[in-house]
């Protein structure tokens, strides 16, 4: 062995060694080291949420949506023409104007004209009315006068007074005057026929003054406008279009099924007639401004044909007044509003509402007997969003 492999071999002696010496000490430390106390491991349940039940009187919410619409939509077009001299102060997308007030005025000077020139022919046509009644006044006297002489030359012929030739003569005059008055009575028709085109010729003008103020009968807000002072418009020229604001109305799909829970609303077609205490009530919220807004209205009938796509049927649901008593806590409704719509149905009587998230697999559910899961299945009347109402398969405090 050379001086190299000698040195090699006392290295890893000493690696050896050390690695023994601590080896032991390590296992003294162990074994003199006190035992740790033992803890009992927790054994973790299930979090669930238990819910007792029991028997009620529930009305039946059928909840849908549906997109807010105008029930009076109307385009403003002028009857004359002429050139608008006012405009309301509202004539503004979104402003409000109430019924009668005028949306434009048109300049009425011409009209004004028209109207005095048809009072003039009135004036005209009057008087001669008059004087044909004057004039078929006299050829009747004159005709009654004939009659007689008629009368007394007939009587003087057959005495031999009076020769034929007079006597034809006077049958003569008496005819003549009777085409007289039969001429002048057709003249007086005429005269009549004259005196009513002007009172018609009157009140049509009358009329035509009155609508260069155009306004509508109904409160109503402006959606469109597009009319100026200084421009002339002309007849069937549409200047705004504007909707009313007595009510709304809002198409809700349903299916046909849930129209079973909705006896009191008009099916299209019936002749039923409905109180209107008596149509279902309906709550309306939408987001507004930031905010849930809540309306009320009432279902007041179904539309006539069923969606031929998705097989529903829209229930009419209407909303009285929507501007009425406005408030930051209740701001307008307005057509075109995307609304959730809760329409109060029939009453169901001594059932048992289930969570509808506590429901499986469509009819069972899981219940807490004496410490154990049970798993039950039930017969349901009627699902809603939040809850499901159970006739069998529960029993109350379960």
């Amino acid at each position: 062995m050379n001086w190299s492999e000698n040195k090699t071999l006392k290295q890893l002696l000493l690696v050896a060694g050390a690695l023994a010496i601590g080896g032991v000490v390590a296992g003294a430390l162990v074994l003199t080291s006190p035992e740790p106390p033992r803890e009992q491991a927790l054994q973790l349940s299930p979090m669930v949420k238990a819910v007792q039940v029991h028997r009620e009187d529930a009305t039946v919410i059928i909840s849908g949506f549906g997109t807010v619409q105008s029930t009076v939509r109307a385009q403003v077009v002028p009857e004359v023409g002429g050139r608008v001299i006012s405009i309301h102060q509202n004539m503004f997308n979104g402003g409000f104007v109430s019924a009668g007030q005028p949306l434009i005025q048109i300049d009425p000077a011409d009209h004004k004209l028209a109207l005095e020139e048809t009072y003039s022919q009135l004036e005209q046509a009057r008087a001669s009315l008059q004087s044909m009644e004057s004039r078929v006044a006299e050829a009747t006297i004159y005709l009654e006068d004939m009659a007689r002489d008629l009368e007394r030359i007939q009587e003087l012929h057959g005495k031999g007074v009076v020769s034929q030739h007079d006597a034809d003569k006077s049958k003569t005059a008496r005819q003549l005057a009777k085409i007289r008055v039969q001429t002048e009575k057709s003249e007086l028709m005429n005269a009549k026929s004259q005196l009513q085109s002007a009172h018609v010729a009157v009140r049509k003008a009358k009329l035509n003054l009155g609508r260069t103020r155009i306004s509508m009968p109904f409160n109503s807000v402006v959606l469109q406008e597009n009319v100026d002072i200084g421009q002339y418009v002309v007849p069937s020229q549409s200047i705004a279009e504007v909707y009313g604001i007595s009510s709304l109305e809002i198409p809700v799909p349903l299916e046909d099924y849930q129209l079973k829970w909705l006896p009191t609303v008009p099916i299209a077609g019936a002749h039923t007639r409905i109180l209107d205490a008596d149509l279902p009530q309906a709550e309306i919220t939408a987001h507004f401004a930031g905010q849930d807004r809540r309306w009320v209205g009432r279902v007041v009938r179904t539309e006539g044909q069923v969606d031929p796509k998705s097989r529903m049927v829209d229930t009419v649901v209407r909303v009285e007044n929507p501007m009425h008593g406005l408030s930051s806590e209740r701001p307008p409704l307005l057509p075109g509003t995307f609304v959730r719509v809760n329409i109060q149905g029939s009453l169901l009587h001594d059932v048992i509402a289930v969570p509808s998230y506590a429901v499986h697999n469509r009819n069972e559910v899981w219940i807490e007997h004496q410490g154990l899961l049970q798993i039950r299945k039930i017969q349901i009347a009627y699902r809603q969003r939040e809850h499901v109402y159970v006739t069998n398969g529960l029993e109350a405090g379960d």
